[in-house]
């Protein structure tokens, strides 16, 4: 999957689950590349009895509540939010991954206070497009415009690979719309559909390369 080969990640990660059926991690990682490829029915199979499964540690507990709620299923990774936000995670990916799902939930008062700790505990986030891409939506949720414009685009200057970009380049565009900054709104925009067309499909439609980050998928602005 680092290598945007999701065609072998899907072959070989099916036969993992195969191979090891209650694992937690392998589950999530088939579950993610399922949705990275657009196979989301079996994207939710692959989750739908995740209470049983092992390995359930913090990270894995946050990455499959977030796959869930982008799956629109968030009644059902209410349990895993929950423990989360029980003992927040100050620092790391998996706080990130928190404040992602946060923020898809509309609990933006917790997911501003959880970036807030991350910022001050964790400086080795600080260049993350990631991180940053996080920032500035929740910068442009509160009317920061000015603050979101920023944000993204230093999320813009670190992040490299023409494909993932788009998950940045949307919410910019709609962030340069806000102050007036229609040329660059424009340029943004035409850039994102871009890399967005940018990954290859089979006849069928599968995505063979390609796809998207874990706390990415944001936001597409039209």
């Amino acid at each position: 999957m680092d290598r945007c080969d999701y065609r072998a990640a899907y072959l070989a990660l099916r036969d993992a689950v195969g191979l090891a059926p209650t694992d937690a991690t392998t589950r999530w990682a088939f579950a993610q590349c399922c949705y990275d490829i657009v196979q989301l029915d079996e994207a939710r199979a692959a989750l739908k009895d995740w209470q049983r499964l092992d390995g359930l540690n913090l990270e894995i507990s946050a990455r499959i509540a977030l796959l869930l709620v982008m799956l629109g299923s968030a009644r059902e990774a209410s349990p895993l939010i929950e423990r989360l936000l029980a003992s927040p995670p100050r620092s790391g990916r998996t706080a990130l991954v928190l404040v992602s799902i946060l923020e898809r939930l509309q609990r933006l008062d917790e997911a501003r206070a959880i970036t807030k700790r991350v910022e001050l505990n964790d400086r080795s986030h600080d260049d993350d497009p990631e991180r940053l891409m996080l920032s500035g939506i929740l910068a442009d949720r509160a009317g920061q415009h000015e603050e979101a414009y920023r944000y993204l685009s230093l999320a813009l200057r670190n992040h490299k690979e023409f494909v993932r970009r788009h998950h940045v380049l949307f919410p910019f565009a709609k962030a340069c719309d806000a102050l007036g900054r229609y040329d660059e709104a424009y340029s943004a925009a035409e850039e994102a559909h871009s890399s967005r067309r940018a990954i290859p499909r089979t006849r069928d439609g599968r995505v063979v390369r390609g796809g998207v980050s874990v706390i990415g998928a944001h936001f597409e602005w039209m």
